[in-house]
Formats: C-alpha cells, structure tokens, sequence
C-alpha cells in the first residue's frame, strides 16, 4: 500500500484525518551505518508522524 491510500482510506468514509510530525536528528551509532554503509561525519534524521482522526484527536 502507497503512503497516499493509507490516507484515502478514511478520507472515503469521510474522516477528517489530520496528522503530527516530529523532526529529529542524530548521529548514528556504529551499527547503524553498518548496513547503508554510512560515514562517520553522517547525520540521520527521523521523521515520526502520528495520524489521527480530527474530531477525536487521539492518536
């Protein structure tokens, strides 16, 4: 499933669907660049998005 459907979805049973997002970054551990083969001047950013249906605000 594409990230769009995810939100068509419960937009067809007329949900008002809003979400939050939340930026971070960080340097990787060792691990962590293991497998994308990543430097050690690498910086990493996260994005954590909780969507939720407006009316009720709960996640």
């Amino acid at each position: 499933m594409a990230p769009v459907d995810a939100y068509a979805t419960p937009a067809a049973a007329e949900h008002d669907v809003a979400w939050r997002e939340r930026v971070s970054a960080g340097v990787p551990q060792p691990d962590e660049r293991e497998a994308p083969r990543l430097s050690e001047a690498a910086v990493l950013l996260a994005i954590h998005r909780v969507t939720y249906d407006r009316p009720s605000a709960s996640p």
